[in-house]
């Protein structure tokens, strides 16, 4: 149990490895002309446990949107999309997409988005359990 817990809150599919189907949805549903793919994601959002961090040198400053996915975890999802909504941070998040959760909702009804499975975003991606909710955010 104790693996399975950790592995919820650890992010494995970084945005790095675009396919070209997650590529042509970002045009068609967010019409991005400029985005940034971070080759990693930052180790303070990795280990984000609020999101009232005051202090966000961490991502990208140049105002350009990037491309980041947040763990499976519910609640540090749910803790990554208010820290960039509260720091109008421009970005495209990826969040699992789970029903009947709050933040879920609040993202889908405030928020241009998309849904696909993690595999048809990310090359090399066998994780067929969750779908994904791409949202952008402060573009």
């Amino acid at each position: 149990m104790q693996h399975s817990d950790e592995g919820s809150k650890k992010i494995f599919h970084h945005a790095a490895q675009l396919t070209p189907f997650f590529e042509q949805q970002l045009q068609n549903y967010f019409n991005l002309p400029n985005y940034t793919v971070l080759p990693s994601i930052p180790k303070e959002i990795q280990n984000l446990r609020s999101p009232h961090v005051k202090d966000i040198s961490f991502l990208p400053q140049n105002r350009i949107p990037f491309i980041l996915t947040a763990p499976l975890c519910v609640g540090k999802a749910q803790a990554v999309a208010q820290l960039l909504i509260k720091h109008k941070v421009p970005c495209v998040l990826v969040v699992p997409r789970i029903y009947f959760s709050e933040y879920y909702d609040k993202l889908r009804i405030k928020h241009k988005h998309f849904t696909a499975q993690y595999k048809q975003l990310f090359l090399g991606v066998a994780y067929t359990g969750f779908s994904a909710l791409v949202v952008q955010l402060n573009c």
